[in-house]
């Protein structure tokens, strides 16, 4: 289970204590909270696990109690809401957040580049940076955890890493999430076949000019929704350039750029929007 809370609950008798289940979804730190007016009745709680040991109570005065715990993906645990000394309480409400499972892991390149991760629970207070790790398979190094943008939708079940134009050509891995993924990035390769020759030339050609809503696949290789001669340069400047997958026996660095005189010279083509090729 992801998020969960429960409204208009009640303890209307002495010793009527009240007993909730959930399975945790995935490890990590879950937290478990009711809110309610003490004036009308000092509630307390308390969590057990599978075997209904007990972990951990909250018996506090106030107007909630709440309890924050690991948990193990797989595992029962149970909550009990009870009234001190017999109290009962018209109304409390309970909330119980376990960290959501990962359903999905994902690199978007079509108009940015974006590691996106899907979650089917609010994992916002289980989830951050910090919990995977972005390598770089081609030199063998972690990323900085400083580079990119990390976020959450509203939900908390949807979170990204922004990294448009700050990776560097290379195969990349993500570890420490439960669904592992792999890919590469390589600029000016419009096509993603990992090598920058006339397949992403022609792409380019074929939508030279287009002012918005340009994808990578239609030559916008670097990002900014458009068709013109900065993507024309960026494929100049790599092309010839192969990336070899990090699946190859023996890594190998990326190859040379190599200009063809029968296709570029070595002067850069201005950046106006009436730029055409001819």
């Amino acid at each position: 289970m992801g998020n969960d809370t429960e409204s208009d609950l009640s303890i209307h008798q002495p010793g009527n204590d009240d007993y909730f289940k959930f399975t945790a979804a995935a490890s990590g730190g879950a937290s478990v909270g009711i809110n309610f007016a003490n004036s009308a009745g000092d509630l307390d709680l308390a969590m057990y696990n599978g075997a209904q040991q007990l972990l951990q109570t909250s018996e506090g005065s106030g107007d909630s109690e709440s309890i924050a715990q690991s948990v193990t993906a797989g595992q029962v645990y149970y909550v009990k809401v009870y009234g001190f000394n017999g109290a009962t309480n018209p109304q409390y409400t309970l909330s119980i957040h376990a960290p959501g499972a990962l359903t999905a892991i994902n690199f978007d390149s079509a108009t940015r580049q974006a590691v996106t991760f899907n979650f089917n629970g609010n994992v916002r207070p289980t989830f951050s940076r910090a919990s995977f790790t972005l390598q770089n398979l081609t030199t063998g190094r972690p990323v900085d955890p400083a580079v990119g943008s990390f976020g959450f939708n509203s939900a908390g079940d949807h979170a990204e890493l922004l990294l448009t134009n700050l990776l560097p050509d290379g195969n990349y891995s993500v570890t420490g999430t439960a669904l592992p993924l792999n890919f590469f990035v390589l600029n000016g390769d419009a096509n993603q076949d990992r090598t920058v020759d006339s397949s992403d030339f022609i792409a380019l050609a074929q939508n030279f000019n287009k002012a918005s809503g340009a994808s990578l696949s239609s030559g916008d290789v670097n990002y900014d929704g458009k068709v013109n001669a900065l993507d024309f340069n960026a494929i100049a400047t790599r092309w010839g350039t192969t990336l070899a997958p990090s699946s190859a026996a023996a890594p190998r660095p990326l190859a040379a750029p190599q200009t063809s005189p029968r296709l570029f010279g070595e002067r850069a083509v201005a950046a106006s929007p009436a730029a055409e090729i001819d």
